[in-house]
């Protein structure tokens, strides 16, 4: 018994050129693969006397160490102490950091009045507000939240005067506060 095939006529001839197209195209892919290979590997051969001149250099160059003229003098770093001490010193001070009072004044100050300055001495738990409200009921509702505030001694409208802008006529106002110290 002999079984006889023929792979060949079951392979569709239509596409004999496409693959044969591929072929090609991968070949000629290849080759400008090796061409630009070529170039490069030459860039890098011209370059290669250059580089070796500049490390022979480099090797001969005896390696600087940092000198004592690179470092700060004692006198720039007693200095730098010196405003370190100090910096730390602001932020150990009684009562709340100027972040908390800041927040707390936020959540205090009514939508109409606007806050143009704040100073807090943290030493003498002594603050200074200066706003603008737009009439005087935004005023005396506002002094009448802090003087109801649990965190405030006193508070002492200390400065009242009217300005205008685009917007309207304000009233301007300074207001001095003192921190409870629990």
């Amino acid at each position: 018994m002999r079984i006889e095939t023929n792979f060949f006529h079951s392979f569709d001839r239509a596409g004999v050129p496409v693959l044969a197209g591929l072929g090609w195209g991968m070949a000629l892919l290849g080759l400008a693969l090796a061409v630009c290979l070529l170039l490069d590997g030459l860039q890098l051969k011209g370059e290669n006397p250059s580089l070796q001149k500049r490390l022979s250099e480099l090797r001969q160059e005896p390696l600087q160490a940092t000198t004592q003229a690179d470092l700060p003098s004692a006198e720039d770093l007693a200095g730098l102490r010196r405003r370190l001490q100090e910096l730390n010193r602001l932020d150990a001070g009684e009562g709340p950091s100027t972040a908390e009072l800041l927040a707390q004044m936020e959540r205090m100050t009514p939508p109409g009045v606007r806050l143009l300055s704040f100073q807090n001495d943290r030493e003498s738990g002594g603050v200074q507000l200066v706003a603008e409200a737009p009439d005087l009921d935004d005023l005396s509702g506002f002094l009448a939240t802090l003087e109801k505030s649990d965190s405030f001694s006193s508070v002492n409208l200390s400065k009242q005067t009217q300005a205008q802008d685009s917007s309207g006529r304000w009233i301007q106002f300074t207001v001095d506060l003192t921190e409870n110290v629990e």
